[in-house]
């Protein structure tokens, strides 16, 4: 019964560290996707501060959420009230 806790455990331990391995890997990729994102964007304009393509990232990703989200609603829309469809 020991034995068998034990196995439970470092497997538990062993898909934990698998978790935390990828999480780091992604984590760096995201930094590095972040780098070069960065980079093109100095490289366009040299007298960007960071912040302000982060802020630039940050806009995209919430206007990108924004209209993946008006175009559900329409969507749902059309699918609650039909006659509303071609509007």
């Amino acid at each position: 019964m020991e034995n068998n806790q034990n196995s439970e455990m470092d497997d538990t331990k062993n898909k934990l560290n698998g978790l935390n391995k990828e999480l780091e890997q992604k984590k760096l990729d995201l930094i590095k996707e972040l780098n070069n994102t960065a980079l093109n964007e100095m490289s366009v304009d040299p007298n960007k501060k960071m912040s302000d393509i982060i802020g630039n990232i940050f806009y995209k990703s919430m206007k990108n959420l924004f209209d993946t989200g008006t175009k559900l609603a329409k969507s749902l829309t059309g699918e609650f009230f039909p006659e509303n469809r071609d509007k």
